[in-house]
């Protein structure tokens, strides 16, 4: 006796199957650590939305090989009036940059000798360009050496400071020295304030900054605001002071 056919579904189920599997392996993977920004989540969420459109249509070719593309169709009008109702503000508004005019106020304002310490994403430009972690790399180092060309006020040291994927390097004693400035998110103050518990580093970082430096300029978008401080030089500590005991 012939084994019966193979189900043409069965091919498709499985990619779908093992679609779906991955995404929920990632998801898995992301939940296990200490914190992450969601939108790295956003790929499994792709990939589960994917999954669940080829099982619905798998479902529906089942009971008439027709009744899946007449749904897509019935379906596309409504996504597409959906997209085109989101928020305008979600956007951002055409012909405005909230992180170009902390850029242009950065390069006008700060001295090129002063300290930037930048939270991660605050300014993804500067975070490529002075990660340490790229240091001494031929394009990377070709990159900083035509930015700075190109930016020639442009303050010189910049401190990338970061709390996602297990690095933590947020340290109280960057505000030490005179002429050093921070610059902020708004959307990861507000982050860590709900979780200083689980982020004690980055919680401690700006609980000083508020004691001892000032915001001198702040720009605004629908989602975040970007916040420059600088340390008040009435909170520096005396040259030679003795750490107390």
């Amino acid at each position: 006796m012939r084994p019966p056919p193979a189900s043409p579904l069965s091919t498709p189920r499985r990619a779908t199957a093992a679609l779906a599997a991955f995404a929920l392996a990632y998801l898995a993977g992301f939940s296990l650590m200490q914190s992450q920004y969601d939108r790295f989540a956003l790929p499994a969420i792709g990939l589960l939305c994917v999954a669940g459109a080829a099982w619905l249509c798998a479902l529906l070719a089942r009971v008439r090989p027709w009744l899946a593309p007449l749904v897509t169709v019935l379906l596309a009008p409504l996504i597409i009036w959906s997209a085109l109702r989101a928020p305008r503000a979600a956007f951002g508004e055409p012909g405005q940059d909230y992180r170009a005019a902390m850029f242009e106020w950065i390069e006008q304002k700060v001295p090129a000798t002063a300290t930037l310490v930048i939270e991660s994403d605050t300014m993804p430009l500067l975070q490529t360009i002075y990660d340490p972690g790229v240091a001494g790399r031929p394009l990377p180092t070709a990159l900083r050496q035509a930015f700075e060309a190109r930016h020639p006020q442009l303050v010189r040291k910049i401190i990338k400071a970061q709390y996602i994927a297990a690095v933590y390097n947020y340290d109280p004693a960057l505000l030490d020295e005179a002429n050093v400035f921070f610059l902020a998110s708004s959307q990861n103050r507000e982050f860590i304030e709900l979780n200083r518990d689980l982020l004690p580093q980055p919680a401690a970082f700006y609980d000083a900054l508020d004691a001892r430096a000032a915001i001198t300029y702040e720009t605004g978008g629908f989602r975040e605001k970007l916040q420059l401080y600088a340390v008040k030089p009435s909170a520096l500590k005396p040259a030679g002071l003795a750490a107390p005991p």
